[in-house]
C-alpha cells in the first residue's frame, strides 16, 4: 500500500504543475442530501478542507443534489467532474455512465474498505415480542430515506420475510433526516423498528444520545472486518469516483490526493475497493434496474421452484382426477350391479308375493267353503228330510193328485242336487295335502324377513331378529310357511300404524320338549285380554277393512304342520304371537 501511494505521489507531482497552469483549474464534486449528517462532519468536510489546503491553486466546487436523479442529470450535462456518494450509488453510476471509482472511505472501526458499511435494526429494549429478524414481519419501521444505501441493505433482510417490496414500504416511515428522527420515533413508540447505519449505534452511545438500557439491536452479527453492531451483510463505504467525461489528469490528481491523505481527526481514511459484485448482486435480488434485466435464464432461475411446484401440483391433480374417474367408474359399476340385484330381488319378492297372495286367496276360499258347507249342511239336511216326509204324505193321502206328487218330488230332487253341490264344495275345501320337505326354519325366517322388507309395505319396518346359532329343521311346505310368517309380520305392522318407530322382534328357539318356538312381537296398541281367545276364530277382526280370515289361515297352516298358535300381551301393550312347530332331524331338502 505504501509503495502504491509513493508511486502515485511521484506521478502526481508533474500533474499538479500542469494543472496549476491550465486554463481550467476548477474541480466540481457532486453529492446528494440523502447521506446522513455524519458524512458531512467526518468525511465530506475534512476531505474538502484537506484538498483545498493542499492545492490552493485549484478551485474545488461542490454541488449538493436533493436526489440521485438530479445528480445523474447534471453528470449527463457535463456539469460534474467527480461524485462522492454511497457505494450503491457509485455502482449505479458505473453502470449507466461508465463512471469509475477512484477511492473508497475506510471506517475507523473497519479493517478493509469493502466491508465497512452495514445497517442495524433497533427496537426498544422492553419489546419482548421482537427478538430475532423473523419477528420483524408486520412491524412498523422507520428509516432515514428510501434512497439511502442502508435502506437497501435492510431491504435485503426484509424481503426474506415479505414477498413484495411494496408491502414492506407500506409498513415503513421515512424521516428524510428530519425530526423526529428514527431514534425519536422508536423511543416514542410511533414505530416498532428503526433502521440505522452500522456504527451509528456506537456513535450515539459515545455522544450519550443513546442508551443501551433503552434500545437493543435485533439480530446482531459478528464480523472480524467491522467492530460495530450490525444486522446485515457488509459492503463498501463512501466512494469518490470520476465520470467518463472527466479529464484524466484531474482524475489522477484527485486519486493521488485522496490515497495520500492522512487519516482525519476521527480516523477516517481513503483506500481502494473497486469490487462491486456484491452490490450488483444485492440490487439484482431487489430487482433494481439497470442491474436487474430479466432474461429467460434469470427468470427461470428465479421462478423454477414455483414451476416445479406447479408441475408437481398438476401431476398430482391429474393423478387425483384419474383416480377419481376410476373410483367413479368402479362405484358406478357397483351401483349398477346393486340396482340390478335390487331389481332382481324385487322381481323375486314380487313373484313370492304373487304365490303368497294366491295361497292366501286359496286359503280364504277354502275357509269360506268350509264355513258355507258347514253352515248350510244342517238346514239342507232338514229340507231333505222334510221333503221326503212330504213326498210320503202325498203318496199316502193324495195319490191321485199328480201336481202335488210332482212338486214334492221336485223339491226332494232339488234338495238332493244342493246336497251334491255342498259335497263338492266340501271336497274343494278339503284340498289334497301339499308336499312337505325338510327345511331350515332359521333360513326360512331370514328369507321371509328380507322379502318383507323389500316389499312396498315393509320398507318402513325395522326387524330385530334373534335366531340363535343353532340350525332348527322342520318338515313343512315352504310356501305355506312363508305365508304364515308373512301374515304375522303384516298383522304386526298394521298394529303399529300410529307408532313413529315400527319395530318387529323375531325370536327363534327350541323348547325343552323339542319343538320350535317362533316369537313375533310388535309394539302396537295391543288387544284386550278377552279378545285373545277369539283371534283365530273365522271372521273375527278389529280392523275396519279386515276379513277376519288372516289369523284363521295362519292357525290352519300351523295345525296342518302339526303345530299351533298362542297369543300373549307384552308389558309395553304390544302383542306376542307364538308359533309352535314340531322339529325333525335329518338333511335339508331345500
Amino acid at each position: 500500500m505504501k509503495i502504491y501511494v509513493r508511486l502515485i505521489l511521484m506521478i502526481s507531482v508533474p500533474l499538479f504543475a500542469g494543472l496549476a497552469h491550465a486554463s481550467n483549474n476548477t474541480i466540481t464534486i457532486g453529492t446528494v442530501q440523502t447521506l446522513d449528517t455524519s458524512f458531512y462532519i467526518h468525511t465530506f468536510g475534512p476531505t474538502l478542507l484537506n484538498l483545498r489546503s493542499k492545492h490552493p491553486d485549484l478551485i474545488f466546487k461542490t454541488r449538493e443534489f436533493k436526489d440521485y436523479d438530479s445528480m445523474v442529470l447534471a453528470a449527463e450535462n457535463n456539469e460534474l467532474d467527480f461524485f462522492m456518494t454511497s457505494a450503491g450509488m457509485a455502482a449505479y453510476l458505473e453502470r449507466i455512465e461508465k463512471a469509475r471509482a477512484i477511492a473508497t472511505r475506510t471506517h475507523p472501526r473497519a479493517t478493509i474498505p469493502r466491508e465497512s458499511v452495514g445497517a442495524a435494526f433497533i427496537s426498544r429494549s422492553d419489546r419482548n415480542d421482537i427478538r430475532t429478524l423473523a419477528d420483524l414481519k408486520g412491524k412498523k419501521i422507520a428509516a432515514y430515506s428510501d434512497e439511502g444505501f442502508d435502506w437497501y441493505l435492510a431491504l435485503n433482510e426484509l424481503v426474506r420475510l415479505y414477498s413484495d417490496i411494496k408491502e414492506i414500504e407500506k409498513h415503513t416511515v421515512f424521516t428524510n433526516h428530519e425530526f423526529p428522527d428514527v431514534i425519536a420515533r422508536v423511543a416514542n413508540g410511533d414505530v416498532d423498528i428503526g433502521i440505522l447505519s452500522a456504527c451509528e449505534v456506537e456513535d450515539l452511545l459515545k455522544n450519550e444520545s443513546f442508551s443501551s438500557k433503552d434500545f437493543k439491536v435485533i439480530g446482531p452479527r459478528k464480523s472480524a472486518s467491522l467492530k460495530c453492531l450490525h444486522s446485515t451483510d457488509l459492503y463498501p463505504g463512501i466512494v469518490v469516483g470520476a465520470f467518463a467525461h472527466t479529464d484524466p489528469n484531474k482524475a489522477k490528481l484527485l486519486a493521488s490526493s485522496l490515497l495520500s491523505m492522512p487519516p482525519s481527526r476521527d480516523a477516517y481514511s481513503w483506500g481502494i475497493a473497486n469490487n462491486y459484485q456484491d452490490i450488483e448482486s444485492l440490487f439484482r435480488k431487489l430487482k433494481i434496474k439497470p442491474f436487474y434485466n430479466p432474461t429467460l435464464e434469470s427468470v427461470w432461475d428465479e421462478y423454477k421452484n414455483f414451476v416445479y411446484a406447479a408441475i408437481v401440483l398438476i401431476i398430482l391433480f391429474i393423478i387425483h382426477y384419474l383416480r377419481t374417474e376410476q373410483l367413479v367408474r368402479i362405484r358406478t359399476e357397483q351401483l349398477r350391479t346393486e340396482i340390478q340385484k335390487k331389481v332382481q330381488l324385487q322381481k323375486e319378492a314380487s313373484a313370492v308375493r304373487d304365490k303368497l297372495n294366491r295361497a292366501e286367496r286359496s286359503g280364504i276360499i277354502s275357509q269360506l267353503s268350509s264355513i258355507v258347507a258347514h253352515e248350510v249342511n244342517q238346514p239342507l239336511e232338514a229340507i231333505i228330510n222334510y221333503s221326503a216326509c212330504l213326498s210320503k204324505y202325498v203318496e199316502n193321502n193324495y195319490r191321485e193328485d199328480k201336481t202335488a206328487s210332482e212338486i214334492s218330488n221336485r223339491v226332494a230332487g232339488s234338495a238332493a242336487r244342493v246336497a251334491a253341490i255342498i259335497d263338492h264344495v266340501r271336497s274343494y275345501a278339503k284340498k289334497k295335502e301339499s308336499e312337505k320337505i325338510v327345511l331350515s326354519l332359521t333360513q326360512t325366517l331370514k328369507t321371509t324377513i328380507n322379502e318383507f322388507q323389500h316389499a312396498d309395505y315393509g320398507t318402513d319396518i325395522k326387524f330385530e331378529p334373534d335366531l340363535g346359532n343353532k340350525e332348527i329343521l322342520v318338515e313343512a311346505e315352504p310356501l305355506e310357511l312363508k305365508l304364515l310368517f308373512s301374515n304375522l309380520f303384516r298383522n304386526a305392522k298394521e298394529a303399529m300404524e300410529s307408532e313413529e318407530e315400527k319395530v318387529i322382534s323375531v325370536m327363534l328357539r327350541q323348547t325343552p320338549d323339542g319343538k320350535a318356538e317362533i316369537r313375533i312381537s310388535d309394539r302396537g296398541r295391543g288387544l284386550q285380554e278377552s279378545d285373545l281367545p277369539k283371534l283365530t276364530s273365522p271372521l273375527f277382526t278389529r280392523k275396519p277393512q279386515g276379513t277376519g280370515l288372516g289369523l284363521s289361515i295362519c292357525r290352519q297352516i300351523a295345525e296342518s304342520h302339526g303345530g299351533h298358535l298362542e297369543f300373549e300381551k307384552t308389558a309395553e301393550n304390544g302383542l306376542i304371537v307364538k308359533v309352535f312347530l314340531p322339529t325333525v332331524k335329518g338333511n335339508i331338502n331345500a
